[in-house]
């Protein structure tokens, strides 16, 4: 039963249309392939079938070159939810940001350290972000539905503002001294 039905929704995302979801390496390795031939790097499946589910589920890929370039993730909040992430594969530091944009928090996540966690909860919206610092991350992403949208963080860069963007992650990781 492992290979899955999915509907293509664009270049980088898949929904997966079968009652039961099997998740395997082979699986895995078509989302990477699809993050490495996209202009995003990253590529995501969702677990759940639309937006109006109660319980949204997604495996993500995020393809990086830290620290020469980063993949940016536009910090951000969700609305009235709580959230998890569940790091499979690589590593990522995870930053918390107060709504004026200081850093007041961060988390090394990584899939097999004895040195850091794999899995990390939000329990109340507030501005994150997640930097992947190994080439390739692999995450669940977890949080509860109806999606009823993000708010992206206001005093952040743009995600199509590339140069600022990656500026201001190499900023982050110098800050919390990542790659020193």
């Amino acid at each position: 039963m492992t290979k899955i039905n999915t509907q293509k929704e664009n270049d980088s995302v898949l929904i997966a249309k079968d009652n039961i979801i099997e998740i395997s390496y082979n699986l895995i390795n078509k989302l990477k392939k699809i993050a490495q031939e996209n202009d995003s790097n990253k590529s995501r499946l969702l677990l759940h079938k639309n937006k109006n589910e109660t319980l949204h589920e997604m495996l993500i890929v995020h393809n990086s070159l830290p620290p020469e370039s980063f993949k940016y993730n536009h910090p951000h909040k969700n609305v009235n939810t709580p959230k998890s992430w569940q790091i499979l594969e690589g590593e990522i530091v995870f930053v918390v940001f107060n709504d004026d944009g200081k850093i007041i928090g961060h988390s090394m996540l990584a899939s097999s350290s004895d040195k850091q966690s794999f899995m990390l909860r939000l329990n109340e919206p507030c501005y994150h972000t997640l930097i992947p610092i190994t080439d390739v991350v692999v995450y669940i992403e977890t949080l509860l539905g109806p999606f009823t949208g993000r708010v992206d963080a206001p005093w952040a860069p743009k995600e199509e503002e590339n140069i600022l963007a990656q500026e201001y992650v190499s900023n982050i990781c110098n800050s919390l001294h990542i790659f020193k």
